[in-house]
């Protein structure tokens, strides 16, 4: 079945129930939501505390969000869930409008998301090339890893919108640093690479969070005055009318996220918080459709299957319009939680259903002991994943191997994501590699030319005659240097253009094709076209170029043209006009 031609709600689940659903399989799916559950647990909290939220948020984020994108998505082994680049993202706007717009924005990226996806454009991601992508993500690695310096140095600091502000700050106000968060962060950090995998599933953040927070017990105890900052002294939330420090055990609570709810500010509706809301939105939507359609590709590769990228779209989009609602952000897929889903057995819906589940039950039971760990520690972890996102050893040996333009393009969508964001990096970087495209396309595009005075093809043409031959596609950014070659002469009375080598041109190539075509009709050349191909003449038939041009001659073939011309020239010689 063609997929894009295939239903666009459940279908991951359609295609789960079409090849069986067995005991053996459920209980390997739930197995696998449990330890993609254990993974994700300390992720969400930091990412939702790096974007100074309360850490619920990020549980809510992947029990809610991943429950709904499991449901009505298109990739039966993707778990959606928060992402590390909304760190980046969605930190500056939580601090300079409150989290009630970044639910708000979430919700305008899920109405993009479904639009997406009706409109069937899951296949245009493979437009984007491999350098914008291995750019931006290298970019937001480093501005993950600048913008927790702060937290991982224990600075108190406002917040601040621009997270290269808040790096620079952070350099101005480094006497100021808390030896306690300091020691732990860079304990999170060494044991985070230092530390083997114990299992290739087995999360390393599970056996480093919980030590480094018995460090930091160790250290209260011993030194009272090192006491760093925890979620619990760090957050507070309002419950049922009731001040809650930390993070509270209870469920999440049906908001409305514009009008302000328990725990999130009321949002501000003027002019450029709405403006903000719409480039932020689009900004998610692009973002969460880039990484969840990469990674369904790649459990695809793992896995030997398709999925439905129009379907997926439609399905992460219906979970960043559901989400907000119960006081979720972003929601988008992820390796970190589908490749481990993938590897512990996971292979439809419902490993991912079973892992909302249990961090469901995680936060109604275990609250109390997660509002033990450090901040620093968090930020740590982090940090880590930020390292992982750069993936430098591949980059360098792109960097290495690469063209020229490739490198270039990899380089300044880095810097664009670092400077300013990732739309204006990814819209850059698709950019520059069209223009590179066009370039190297230019090239390929060129124009033969043989006259009667060239010995090695006089023999092929009578005296006369000139014969270009055009090979390469015509468009914009080759025909004005390919035609320009098109030229008469005076002791020439007939040009031959050959065209069986154009498959396609557009507009501004039939531009300059007239333009050729009338030069030789000016310098009085007889001019005959030969060998158009079907996609070409249907081009130059609806521009009218034949109706404007009604002294041109169409032939099958080279020889034809030449032979008719010959003829005709020999006529007129022998019968001159009066």
């Amino acid at each position: 079945m063609n997929p894009q031609a295939s239903p666009l709600f459940f279908t991951s689940i359609r295609e789960s129930l079409r090849e069986g659903i067995t005991r053996r399989t459920v209980l390997r799916d739930i197995l696998a939501g449990i330890v993609v559950g254990v993974i994700t647990l300390p992720i969400a909290l930091s990412q939702a505390v790096a974007m100074g939220l309360p850490p619920q948020y990020g549980l809510y984020t992947s029990i809610v969000g991943g429950a709904v994108a499991a449901i009505f998505g298109g990739c039966r082994f993707q778990v959606g869930g928060t992402a590390a680049a909304f760190v980046v993202l969605l930190g500056p706007i939580v601090a300079q409008f409150g989290p009630a717009a970044i639910l708000v924005a979430s919700i305008g990226a899920g109405v993009l998301l479904l639009l997406f996806g009706l409109l069937r454009l899951g296949r245009f991601i493979s437009f984007i090339p491999y350098p914008v992508i291995a750019g931006f993500t290298m970019g937001l690695g480093i501005s993950i890893v600048m913008h927790q310096t702060a937290n991982f140095l224990g600075l108190k600091l406002p917040p601040k919108t621009d997270f290269l502000e808040a790096f620079y700050q952070c350099t101005l106000n480094i006497n100021g640093i808390a030896p306690s968060d300091t020691i732990l962060g860079l304990l999170t950090l060494v044991l985070l690479f230092i530390i083997p995998k114990i299992r290739h599933w087995f999360p390393k953040s599970l056996v480093v969070l919980p030590i480094v927070t018995c460090v930091s017990f160790l250290m209260v105890h011993f030194n009272p005055s090192w006491q760093p900052a925890t979620i619990a002294t760090h957050f507070k939330s309002t419950i049922h009318g009731a001040v809650v420090y930390g993070m509270p055990h209870d469920l999440p609570q049906f908001i409305l996220p514009w009008m302000g709810g328990d725990g999130i500010s009321q949002l501000d509706w003027s002019f450029s918080t709405v403006s903000m809301m719409i480039k932020t939105s689009i900004a998610i939507a692009l973002l969460v459709a880039i990484e969840t359609l990469i990674t369904a590709v790649v459990a695809d590769r793992t896995t030997q299957t398709r999925h439905n990228s129009d379907g997926e779209l439609i399905g992460f989009g219906m979970a960043n319009l559901v989400a907000p609602f119960f006081g979720a952000f972003s929601v988008s897929g992820s390796l970190v939680r589908t490749e481990p889903n993938i590897r512990a057995g996971g292979r439809t819906p419902l490993a991912s259903l079973s892992h909302s589940v249990f961090l469901l039950l995680i936060m109604l039971t275990l609250a109390p002991i997660i509002n033990f760990l450090p901040i620093a520690s968090l930020a740590g972890l982090l940090i880590w994943v930020g390292w992982n996102m750069c993936e430098f050893p591949a980059c360098f040996r792109f960097l290495r191997s690469a063209p020229h333009g490739d490198r270039a393009l990899l380089l300044v969508c880095c810097v664009l994501t670092v400077a300013f964001n990732m739309v204006i990096a990814i819209a850059a970087g698709v950019i520059f590699a069209a223009i590179f495209f066009m370039q190297r396309m230019s090239l390929v595009s060129t124009v033969d030319f043989a006259s009667s005075d060239q010995t090695d093809v006089a023999h092929q043409l009578p005296q006369g005659i000139k014969r270009f031959s055009i090979r390469g596609p015509l468009f914009f950014g080759s025909a004005q240097r390919s035609l320009e070659v098109i030229q008469p002469s005076t002791d020439e009375f007939a040009a031959v253009i050959d065209l069986s080598d154009v498959p396609f041109i557009d507009s501004t190539g039939i531009l300059r094709f007239r333009e050729a075509v009338d030069r030789l009709h000016i310098g009085e050349c007889s001019v005959a076209i030969t060998a158009v191909q079907p996609d070409t003449k249907v081009a130059l038939d609806n521009s009218k170029f034949f109706e404007l041009h009604p002294f041109l001659r169409v032939f099958q073939t080279s020889a034809e043209a030449i032979d008719v011309l010959k003829r005709e020239n020999a006529n007129r010689l022998a019968n001159p006009p009066a």
